[in-house]
């Protein structure tokens, strides 16, 4: 099912002579429409208001090896991506994922421009925990332009060089909108961005259903990234921010945390972040999930500082198209700071694939 090619996916059990075991059999139906060309209009927390046209072939050479080409055109973001995943290298259990990229995204002070490759090798260390490791390689060179000058940010341009290797065990019943299970990842990602780059990376989401008789889905997710220097040892692209729909809906996106000392509108970021997300779900329809939670997030600028939490709480839908998933949320900022910026109205359109 999480493979996107088939329409539906249907498992039944069959009896055998032995009473202790049973057949498992698998009936699918592919779908014709996954393979697809398409054009999508929405609105964006960073990027504002966009228009995406996309290829899509997730059935490349009849092997499900996933091709994608999409571009992005946005009043504060631009993204042109090209991106190829294949499932086995040969008649090994090793997949590859390479992706090749530029992406422009304008913010209240400066446009911040990155032309980019990854590639990315993951194999099972264990399919029955469902334990995969992951190997990222990571290639920019990011570029500024400043709107005002009167920052203490420098805004250098820099390259980036990066290696990322990461464990991640996997225990959710599906990928796109769990109701059950769990998945956790550790990593670190070490080199080089306008300075020595070293991360120490975390994230672990928990669901489960609390009434056995009820579709209703309590959702429990946590991520933790920390570096241990003063933020501003790295580059601007490189630090944690939080805000809007990925991590703190009530706040702005990116718009949290730590500011310029000359200049109150730039977020610097911080290299101390810790998230949480507690959220109900419920299933209305096949398409259509309401949800109420409550996000919290800790960012500060300096190597294990912690701060008091922001917090923001409120209700939303979930809307499964097929191919694309919109996600609507009205939140308010509970417990905040002066310098932070609010938003009320949270809007997320993702591809499936």
């Amino acid at each position: 099912r999480n493979l996107g090619i088939f329409r539906q996916v249907r498992v039944t059990r069959e009896p055998t002579v032995d009473p202790n075991v049973r057949n498992a059999v698998i009936e699918v139906e592919e779908d014709p429409a996954a393979a697809f060309v398409g054009a999508s209009a929405g609105v964006g927390e960073v990027s504002g208001p966009t228009l995406t046209l996309e290829l899509v072939q997730p059935n490349f050479a009849g092997e499900a090896n996933r091709f994608r080409a999409a571009a992005t055109f946005g009043t504060r973001n631009t993204a042109y991506r090209l991106g190829y995943f294949h499932r086995y290298l040969g008649d090994s259990q090793t997949s590859l994922d390479l992706n090749l990229f530029r992406t422009t995204d304008r913010f209240r002070v400066y446009r911040q421009r990155i032309y980019g490759s990854s590639a990315e090798l993951g194999h099972p260390i264990s399919e029955r925990e469902r334990l995969h490791g992951f190997l990222r390689f990571r290639a920019e060179h990011v570029r500024f332009y400043r709107f005002d000058r009167d920052t203490d940010e420098s805004f250098d341009n820099y390259p980036v060089l990066a290696v990322r290797p990461m464990i991640v065990r996997d225990h959710r019943d599906n990928a796109h909108l769990p109701t059950r299970g769990n998945a956790i990842s550790a990593g670190i990602e070490t080199g080089m961005a306008d300075g020595f780059l070293f991360k120490i990376l975390h994230g672990y989401e928990w669901y489960t259903r609390p009434l056995e008789q009820s579709s209703l889905v309590y959702a429990y997710e946590h991520t933790v990234g920390i570096m241990p220097y003063d933020a501003r040892r790295v580059g601007l692209s490189e630090r944690f921010f939080v805000g809007g729909t990925g991590n703190l809906r009530g706040f702005r996106a990116r718009e949290v945390g730590p500011r310029d000392s000359r200049n109150s509108d730039l977020a610097i970021g911080g290299s101390t972040r810790i998230t949480q997300r507690h959220e109900l779900r419920y299933p209305f329809a096949d398409f259509l999930t309401g949800r109420v939670f409550t996000d919290a997030a800790i960012l500060e600028r300096g190597f294990l500082e912690l701060g008091r939490p922001r917090v923001g709480s409120g209700a939303g839908a979930i809307m499964d198209f097929g191919a694309f998933v919109a996600e609507v949320d009205l939140a308010t900022a509970l417990v905040k700071r002066a310098e932070d910026k609010r938003q009320f109205f949270h809007l997320r359109l993702r591809s499936k694939f």
